[in-house]
């Protein structure tokens, strides 16, 4: 049996999202998959991870050049179908190749763009359209992260070819949990110049985040509580509609009092999240949210969206919001009492969260890879 893997998506160093889950999965998979298995591993040339662990006897890497790398999934990728099929294709981003294996499985990790249009571009909308409407009808098994994507799938979509399989994402247990020391935390926060307790948010700057919301419920928060010495930090690069956020940054009357990172190494993420008094993740629209496991397995509070697909996974010590400013306002209020309650459920979350792991999720796509045949 031959499995073939695009890892064009798990090769660069500044993972986000759909990069950092295709390299995560990857790595498990290694050794989710039995040695009697042959995989091919497809890379954008020479590309590969820095961080990758070598590949087992039973995996190849297959560079795939070609001269620009546009349009490399639809071209070379097809090419090397074409010549070379393999049994099962995986594709841990929803964009198939024109040929595809004998059998494909795919992952779709939202819709997004159904929900909150005016958060891309029209060109962003068509495109990821079309690549959704493709994956349900030419992949045979689409996982998706979460049940809250499942339904916007079934009631988006009518033709749908595909197995639609719930698998959860996860998040680096060795990297985020309660054993990150003060020191490191405290170097972390004078790196980037963070003197006072603060809120973080973790995710592109961008509107589908719901980043220009947060700022408002921030300013609204000091109005009330003059004395609070909280900061607002946000960790991240910027995405679209980030003009927005910039604007509302440079107007704000609490402007001194938030600071916009730009991309955060992941080495430095855990100290963030240990040293945050909250981690405020309302966006407008999740698959998933991994930052929610990463925030709660290092037993900081979170903030989410009611309704969203980081309801499935919030913990004793996170609090909804049902989407107004007002009520993000009050949730701050809540997340950010010094009650022992707080802290003792927080502590808990942090080992009710270990039970997503990485691993959990490999061997279940390792199965969908394996009973496809």
């Amino acid at each position: 049996m031959v499995i073939g893997i695009d890892g064009s998506r798990a090769t660069t160093s500044q993972r986000t999202g759909v990069e950092q889950f295709a390299f995560s999965v990857i790595e498990a998979l290694k050794v989710a998959i039995p040695e009697s298995v042959e995989v091919r591993l497809y890379l954008r040339g020479d590309e590969q991870a820095p961080d990758a662990t070598p590949l087992p006897a039973s995996w190849s890497a297959r560079p795939l050049s070609m001269p620009g790398m546009r349009a490399w999934t639809s071209i070379r990728l097809t090419l090397e179908m074409v010549l070379h099929k393999p049994d099962v294709l995986f594709v841990p981003a929803h964009v198939l190749p024109l040929v595809r294996g004998k059998r494909t499985v795919t992952v779709i990790h939202d819709v997004a763009f159904l929900h909150n249009p005016e958060c891309y571009s029209s060109f962003e909308r068509w495109y990821a359209n079309r690549m959704t409407r493709c994956a349900l009808r030419d992949a045979d098994v689409v996982i998706v992260p979460s049940e809250a994507t499942r339904r916007d799938i079934e009631n988006g979509y009518t033709q749908i070819r595909a197995k639609i399989v719930v698998i959860p994402e996860a998040y680096d247990h060795n990297q985020f949990n309660t054993a990150i020391e003060q020191r490191a935390v405290a170097d972390t926060l004078t790196r980037y110049t963070i003197g006072s307790p603060y809120i973080l948010f973790v995710g592109r700057l961008e509107e589908k985040k719901g980043v220009t919301q947060l700022i408002r419920a921030f300013e609204q928060y000091l109005r009330t509580h003059q004395d609070d010495p909280h900061l607002l930090v946000l960790a991240g690069k910027p995405g679209y509609g980030y003009e927005s956020v910039r604007a509302a940054i440079d107007a704000s009357p609490m402007a001194t009092r938030i600071r916009a990172l730009g991309f955060v190494p992941a080495a430095d993420l855990p100290q963030l999240y240990a040293g945050a008094s909250v981690f405020s993740f309302a966006t407008k629209y999740e698959g998933f949210g991994i930052p929610v496991l990463e925030a709660r397995a290092c037993a900081t509070p979170v903030i989410v969206r009611a309704g969203s697909a980081t309801e499935e996974i919030a913990g004793e010590a996170t609090f909804i919001t049902d989407g107004t400013t007002e009520d993000l306002v009050l949730m701050l209020e809540k997340a950010l009492s010094t009650s022992a309650d707080v802290r003792e459920a927080a502590l808990r979350d942090s080992e009710q969260v270990k039970e997503y792991t990485w691993e959990r999720t490999a061997q279940r796509i390792a199965t969908e890879l394996m009973g496809s045949l």
